[in-house]
């Protein structure tokens, strides 16, 4: 186990697996929404919640919106549901950068 796979304290930066396991999540539905596939979003935040038990409801809201931030900022489309706050951590350019390489 590295230093970024500890459990995170809450009010923490996201370790890297939590970032790889939300943005992947939020491409999952990103696809969804282009391709006019039904999905919920509360579903959605509720199994990230299980995967991610330090992090609370609404900073999983708050991160979306942050993907959503970083990809506008690289000219990739996002979640009308989650529109792009400001300030986010540098490392979800990087994994965004590196999943859509993968599809």
């Amino acid at each position: 186990m590295t230093a970024s796979d500890r459990k995170p304290r809450p009010g923490t930066d996201w370790t890297a697996t939590e970032v790889k396991i939300v943005v992947a999540d939020y491409l999952d539905m990103l696809r969804k929404e282009q391709s006019g596939e039904p999905y919920s979003k509360t579903e959605h935040r509720i199994a990230l919640r299980a995967r991610l038990p330090a992090r609370s409801s609404g900073a999983i809201e708050f991160k979306h919106a942050n993907i959503s931030a970083a990809l506008a900022d690289i000219g990739m489309p996002f979640i009308e549901g989650y529109k792009p706050r400001g300030n986010y951590q540098h490392a979800l350019i990087a994994e965004l950068k590196r999943e859509l390489r993968q599809e």
